[in-house]
């Protein structure tokens, strides 16, 4: 005997018969994985692309993941930079109240707090 690990029902293993019979759960499962992979292989293209273009003379090549993962948080930890710096500035133009960064982290919060990222 098995358990069908998409509908959880057990059958006998041994005979065509019942294998068949948890065909369409097996044709559900792999739809879904295909989906899966579909949705990471674009988000790593777009990753790529932009490595890519952050760096021009070497743009045929495909980073390795986790060095594009650490160039890409690498930027945007710097634009946060960038962001704090203008906040202030601009505060002290206007008085304004813009909240400066000075982490990741706490910029990653304040989107939490106001419902951006859940």
């Amino acid at each position: 005997m098995a358990t069908c690990k998409y509908c959880a029902k057990e059958f006998d293993d041994s005979t065509p018969e019942d294998i068949l019979v948890h065909a369409p759960c097996a044709i559900t499962q792999l739809e879904e994985m295909e989906q899966s992979f579909d949705l990471r292989w674009k988000a790593d293209m777009r990753a790529i692309k932009m490595w890519q273009e952050g760096h021009p003379e070497r743009e045929l090549t495909w980073p390795d993941h986790a060095d594009m993962v650490v160039w890409l948080l690498t930027a945007l930890d710097e634009s946060i930079k960038l962001q704090s710096h203008y906040a202030i500035l601009l505060n002290m133009h206007d008085g304004g109240q813009r909240m400066p960064f000075d982490t990741l982290n706490k910029w990653i919060a304040r989107l939490h707090e106001i419902g951006v990222l859940k």
